[in-house]
């Protein structure tokens, strides 16, 4: 009988560990950031429920997750604009092979507007306001950023 509770008591607290883990990996890539744009970015740039993304061509953690966030972004119904920080047009034209998307714009004043001082940077925009902030890159495909998508996706 002592054998039989020990081992539930074992299982218990595994479960509890692998559910406390899951939980700590669903909300990995949010930091509370609570704060307004008052300039940088024209008010149609950002969406008003989606997500705000700073990047630019010259930085290779952006280089190498922008299109993954794209992709993510696109299969979770969430609307991004990727905002890049560089000169000049021609060097995003050049990225993305001529072929720039309509969500992708270029604004080298939108990383003082926003306070990104590291690269990439990604907001979460809620009614026109930046709610949360995720610096650096990530991996979009994770699951934890498939779940954290899916919620943005599902908020007002």
């Amino acid at each position: 009988m002592r054998r039989a509770l020990a081992i539930l008591a074992v299982l218990a607290a595994l479960q509890a560990g692998a559910w406390l883990a899951w939980r700590a990996l669903d909300h990995e890539p949010t930091t509370p950031f609570l704060t307004t744009v008052t300039s940088g970015i024209a008010p149609a740039a950002a969406p008003p429920n989606g997500l705000l993304h700073v990047w630019a061509t010259w930085c290779g953690p952006c280089r190498d997750e922008l299109p993954g966030l794209l992709k993510a972004a696109r299969e979770a119904g969430v609307p991004v604009v990727a905002v890049s920080i560089d000169e000049n047009q021609a060097s995003v034209a050049e990225f993305f092979a001529g072929d720039v998307p309509a969500s992708v714009v270029r604004d080298p004043g939108i990383a003082a507007a926003t306070g990104a001082r590291n690269l990439p940077v990604t907001f979460r925009v809620e009614n026109g306001r930046l709610v949360e902030r995720i610096d650096g890159a990530r991996e979009w495909s994770s699951l934890p950023a498939e779940v954290w998508l899916r919620r943005v996706g599902a908020s007002p």
